[in-house]
């Protein structure tokens, strides 16, 4: 039985410390709003949240200086969604995640990191391509979402760079693996007793 959970052990030790995937969540404050007498379309108001989850591979991620966790098309493991009041959009709206300009690395949609710390997210949406008229733009800890003038809606705000959760995703492997020795263990137990 000793034996049994020693080779359990160590078969799942290393498997643990690869788990690159990671599952992430960010908060921001509305602080200004600007709506003509009609309201704003956003369904926003001064104070209100926006929010930002994700997953992403922090593979290359070592820590120091500057660095970017891209969520361009060449890596499709790396997503996320923002619910900016009424509206929910993805990594895959940025208009350099559409090809709209020749992207070099560090502006894909892209959170950013400086000696390991949070500082916050890159983003740009053009909705005209959707026809709608509105622009997000989210550079480090500040976002403003604005129209081309037709409603006069405009909301700006900024990431809370202290609320930038992240947790390990389990890997489907180590769950088989795990489950495999508990039924391992089980049955060793059970054949003892008989």
């Amino acid at each position: 039985m000793k034996k049994l959970a020693v080779v359990i052990a160590v078969l799942l030790s290393p498997m643990a410390a690869q788990a690159d995937q990671i599952n992430f969540s960010l908060d921001g404050e509305v602080q200004s709003t600007y709506a003509d007498p009609g309201g704003n379309v956003f369904d926003l108001i001064v104070g209100d949240t926006i929010t930002v989850t994700g997953t992403f591979d922090d593979s290359a991620l070592t820590g120091l200086g500057q660095e970017f966790v891209e969520f361009g098309n060449d890596d499709l493991s790396n997503m996320f969604s923002i619910q900016f009041g009424s509206f929910l959009i993805d990594n895959t709206m940025d208009v350099d995640f559409l090809g709209e300009f020749i992207v070099p690395a560090g502006l894909w949609p892209a959170l950013e990191f400086e000696d390991g710390a949070f500082l916050g997210v890159d983003y740009l949406l053009d909705m005209d391509f959707y026809g709608a008229p509105f622009f997000l733009e989210s550079y480090d800890y500040f976002f403003a979402w604005h129209d081309d003038g037709t409603t006069y809606s405009e909301v700006e705000g900024s990431w809370n760079t202290q609320s930038f959760v992240t947790s390990t995703v389990p890997e489907p492997g180590t769950l088989a693996l795990f489950g495999l020795g508990l039924f391992g263990m089980g049955l060793s137990r059970r054949k003892k007793k008989v």
